[in-house]
């Protein structure tokens, strides 16, 4: 029946019609060639997530027996509250000779763990004393920790230094001291 209506047209309208479904089917091929590389383009994706995971998945073990003995490790009676965070780091500023400006320690909590931050800025101070300051709160590692420092000398003494200390301490939650 198709074929008996294609040829009651002439040449041209068949030339034309021809055109038009071969046209239809590029199109359609193209599209379906689109979807096909976006398909493998997104399996290949997953698969290296997947990958990456069982990698993970892997080191689990590892991870928490590291995690056991990192926990057993740490001294909960030496942890720190906000408020004893800015208590210690005020002692330790004191007794290396610098003028602290300590902002009120930022807590964040978890499950776990109550994470403090907090600001300490030092102005007009040399750099023995700084030194001295620095290495004393790496001494409390790990209970206390520098997250970053900024120094800036001072414009009108270059013996002296501003400094900014963003320093970081946790506490266990009441549940999750020594188990």
């Amino acid at each position: 029946m198709i074929r008996r209506l294609f040829k009651r047209l002439s040449l041209r309208e068949q030339v034309l019609l021809s055109l038009l479904i071969w046209c239809g089917l590029l199109i359609l091929t193209v599209f379906l060639l689109g979807a096909l590389v976006s398909t493998v383009r997104d399996m290949r994706a997953a698969g290296e997530l997947l990958a990456y995971q069982k990698q993970w998945y892997q080191l689990e073990p590892i991870l928490a027996e590291e995690l056991q003995e990192t926990m057993e490790k740490l001294n909960p009676d030496k942890t720190f509250s906000g408020a004893a965070l800015a208590g210690r780091i005020d002692a330790l500023a004191r007794s290396s000779r610098v003028t602290p400006t300590i902002n009120t320690p930022r807590a964040r909590a978890d499950d776990k763990l109550k994470l403090y931050s907090m600001r300490v800025n030092l102005q007009k101070d040399g750099l023995p004393e700084l030194l001295e300051f620095d290495q004393k709160i790496q001494e409390e590692w790990p209970y206390i920790k520098i997250e970053s420092i900024r120094i800036s000398a001072d414009s009108r003494d270059r013996e002296k230094h501003d400094v900014l200390y963003i320093i970081n301490s946790f506490e266990f939650n009441d549940d999750q001291g020594q188990q």
